[in-house]
Parts: C-alpha cells; sequence; structure tokens
C-alpha cells in the first residue's frame, strides 16, 4: 500500500512539473513556477471561519468587520500548494503578492478618509527553521526571497493580516464616526517561483 501511495504521488509531482515548470535548454534543471487558482477545489485555502472568505486567481478576499471599541485583529490564511520532495536540490525560492483594501473610502465631510489599515506578515516554516517571518508593505508589489531552502518553504507558508481601526484627525479633532465598518482585503498576484530544482539527482 505504501509502495502505491509513492507511485500515486510521483505521478502527481511530474504532472506539477509538467504543467508549471520548464527545463532550460541543455541543462537538468528546472524552474518551478505557482500562482493559486481561484477553483478551491484544485488550491483550497484555510481561512478563519470568522470572516467572509473567497478565491480569486491569483488570490484570495475577506471582509472582516471592525470598529473603534476593539483594537486590532489578526487573520491566518493558509495556501495548501503541492510539496516536492526533492526541492533541497533547488537554487533559491522568492515570493511576490500584492495586499490591499479594496473598500472605497468614507466621505467625511469634504475628506475622503478609509477607516481602517492593515498590516501583516508572509511566513515560511520547515524543516530547518520554525519560522521565517517578513512584513510586507499594503498597496505595493511586495517579492521576498526565502532566507531557507526552498524545501522547507514549500512545506508551510502563511499569510498573517491584521486590521486595525483608523480614526481620521482633522483640524485637531479625532472623527471615529463610523463606529462599526466593513472592509474587504484582498490579496492577489501571489506567485511564488523556485529557481534551479534538480530533478535527475
Amino acid at each position: 500500500m505504501k509502495h502505491q501511495v509513492s507511485i500515486f504521488f510521483g505521478a502527481i509531482f511530474f504532472m506539477l512539473i509538467a504543467l508549471s515548470c520548464n527545463q532550460p535548454t541543455g541543462s537538468d534543471t528546472y524552474d518551478s513556477v505557482w500562482s493559486p487558482s481561484g477553483d478551491s477545489k484544485n488550491f483550497p485555502w484555510s481561512a478563519p471561519a470568522a470572516v467572509e472568505f473567497s478565491q480569486v486567481d491569483g488570490g484570495f478576499q475577506f471582509s472582516p468587520t471592525f470598529d473603534t471599541t476593539k483594537g486590532g485583529k489578526t487573520y491566518i490564511f493558509v495556501p495548501k500548494i503541492y510539496q516536492v520532495t526533492n526541492m533541497e536540490t533547488a537554487e533559491y525560492a522568492t515570493i511576490s503578492f500584492k495586499a490591499r483594501i479594496v473598500t472605497p473610502p468614507d466621505s467625511v465631510g469634504n475628506v475622503l478618509h478609509q477607516f481602517g489599515v492593515i498590516e501583516g506578515t508572509i511566513e515560511t516554516s520547515g524543516d530547518s527553521v520554525n519560522f521565517s517571518s517578513k512584513l510586507f508593505v499594503p498597496d505595493v508589489e511586495n517579492t521576498f526571497t526565502f532566507s531557507t531552502n526552498p524545501d522547507s518553504c514549500s512545506k508551510l507558508m502563511r499569510f498573517k493580516i491584521t486590521t486595525k481601526w483608523d480614526s481620521l484627525l482633522t483640524d485637531g479633532t479625532v472623527i471615529t464616526s463610523p463606529v462599526s465598518k466593513k472592509i474587504t482585503v484582498e490579496v492577489t498576484n501571489i506567485v511564488m517561483k523556485v529557481y534551479g530544482i534538480s530533478v535527475l539527482k
């Protein structure tokens, strides 16, 4: 039975290599490119049950509600990506993505203001370290190089996103209205690249 399972996962791996990797001419290594699909059957996510969550091609959206009486709240999202057992032979890996609030800002008098901000980290975990954590910047394209070998990074990758209330300060007066607000956060353009995977060693 164990041998049959190994054959099954081996077949899956080579199907993925065929679909998502390219081999440089005259080389015995591959470069892999992975991006999540909007199809939840093929690329499911682990997401908090407390918020509305949906997948989109290249990422996901979620809609938390927060207010002035509570502090920031952190949500964790984990893509269930495929694992390649011999990725330790790869040269290096990168992850890029963009996180932002897509809900239109409120109009307070003549001022437009988004009563909310986001911050967070992209974290990877594997064999050699507990977690490698990198802070990302909202509203721009973030690209990070994994600090551990790609095999370790392929074991677990998770997004930790914190939403915080952002009061409006105008003429020395803090405006907190509206007291409660629901926003939609979008994390898109997620692309993981692993370079120089040796599949023949």
